[in-house]
């Protein structure tokens, strides 16, 4: 819901110079977008990551799944424990959905995606996060730490295309956005000296498949 309101606006300089004309504002919850990644499939006996991505820093935020169908997991070890990654253990085959319901302030906003639960064996290497032989074999970024200029090296298994996600940890929030193809093995520059020392991650994914690396920006 958006509640907008006119007003008539006059300025006036030190010589008396005057400009006016009306402005509009506009009251509501649209400007908050729950947003999360989540695979579209998975075998049974797999460990899914959610990692909520909404467009601003929320003051909480509320996961809604079955939990006859999912069982919420600590990090698995060498993972990350952050407030905004979420591991759930499918229990049952089926298709589920899963919805994030984000709030911050008097706004409020949800999505809802969907996943597949299936057998092990009914999954090709190409389409399970953590496969016997993923198609992302490294991620590395140097220097790290560094002032927000570094290089990215990612060798694949083969050619695809890559969707590369810069988060803050500070935010949860995508700082910066970028896809690659046509190529099995990547290298390029990152200048991100624009944003705010801290920690941040950067996230590889193909397909269903993801790699995620630290990030330490120092000024």
């Amino acid at each position: 819901v958006t509640e907008e309101n006119t007003y008539y606006l006059e300025a006036t300089d030190v010589y008396d110079c005057s400009v006016w004309g009306d402005i509009r504002v506009s009251i509501g919850n649209n400007a908050l977008e729950a947003e999360f990644l989540m695979s579209s499939a998975a075998p049974i006996d797999d460990t899914l990551l959610l990692v909520e991505l909404s467009n601003m820093e929320l003051d909480s935020m509320k996961w809604n799944y079955n939990s006859a169908y999912f069982e919420r997991v600590a990090a698995p070890p060498g993972s990350y424990d952050l407030p905004y990654f979420v591991y759930l253990k499918p229990l049952q085959k089926g298709i589920f959905n899963v919805e994030l319901l984000a709030y911050n302030g008097d706004c409020m906003s949800s999505t809802t995606k969907q996943i597949e639960i299936m057998e092990a064996d009914g999954f090709t290497s190409d389409e399970v996060w953590g496969a016997k032989e993923p198609l992302i074999q490294s991620l590395k970024p140097y220097p790290n730490p560094s002032a927000g200029v570094f290089r990215i090296e990612l060798k694949l298994r083969e050619v695809a295309e890559v969707r590369f996600i810069v988060f803050s940890v500070a935010t949860a929030t995508i700082v910066h956005e970028r896809i690659e193809r046509g190529a099995s093995n990547y290298e390029f520059n990152y200048d991100l000296q624009h944003l705010n020392g801290g920690v941040y991650i950067l996230m590889a994914t193909i397909g269903r498949e993801r790699k995620i690396e630290k990030i330490l920006i120092e000024h």
